[in-house]
């Protein structure tokens, strides 16, 4: 019987494309934890965008904005032209895809979890997409396969595998825009540079935000920003 956090219109307009425009962005947590003020990016349909900074800039509050998890006090964010308040719960879940830094996993097989994101994927796209991330179920010797059973909340997979099972399973999506929220953490440099280069080959044409507080990934994005100094 709760009220849900935030209210959608019954039906909105569909974007015309998959590019984000933010402006004059303001939002706090509360009166003593501002975050934005202000704040202006664009994302062009298409673009791969690295967005980079310090701990504590907002990088995952711009991923809770964008995805409408919280609200902005100020400014507008908008999905192909169309304010995001403006869109309906099912459009913008469509246009929106995201692997936040938290990964859950639910306690049954590896399958299973995958199709939480799509419960007809085949056995061949759920393949697909777990050597995408390098999480091959025979590559690393796990015998039943897609059959393989996870624990709860994914605690019999390290930090990283339960990182590339959640990119896994926002594949499956097919959304035009993917947000990754730190997908790196867990993966030790060469592991992330690979992951990253085949996702960007696979990605071609979508709309990609990659945050990630490291350096030395700039070069592998189309543009990179840093968000303390916007």
């Amino acid at each position: 019987s709760q009220a849900p956090a935030q209210n959608f219109v019954a039906q909105g307009p569909q974007p015309l494309d998959a590019g984000i425009e933010i402006r004059g962005l303001g939002f706090a947590w509360d009166e003593h934890t501002p975050v934005f003020a202000d704040l202006n990016l664009s994302i062009p349909a298409g673009q791969h965008l690295c967005l980079q900074g310090s701990s504590g800039c907002g990088k995952s509050t711009l991923i809770h904005l964008l995805t409408r998890f919280e609200t902005p006090a100020a400014g507008s964010i908008r999905i192909g032209g169309i304010d995001i308040e403006n869109l309906d719960e099912s459009t913008l879940r469509r246009q929106i895809a995201c692997a936040g830094q938290h990964a859950w996993a639910k306690t049954g097989t590896l399958a299973d979890n995958l199709r939480l994101a799509d419960p007809a994927a085949s056995v061949e796209r759920m393949r697909e997409v777990l050597e995408l991330v390098d999480l091959d179920p025979e590559q690393l010797g796990w015998q039943d396969g897609l059959a393989t059973w996870i624990e709860e909340g994914g605690t019999s997979l390290s930090g990283g595998q339960r990182r590339r099972l959640a990119i896994a399973r926002m594949l499956l999506r097919e959304a035009p825009i993917l947000l990754f929220d730190e997908p790196g953490e867990g993966l030790d440099p060469q592991s992330e540079a690979g992951l990253i280069r085949r996702l960007r080959q696979h990605l071609q044409g979508r709309t990609v935000l990659w945050i990630s507080h490291r350096d030395g990934i700039e070069t592998a994005f189309d543009r990179v920003v840093r968000l303390d100094a916007i």
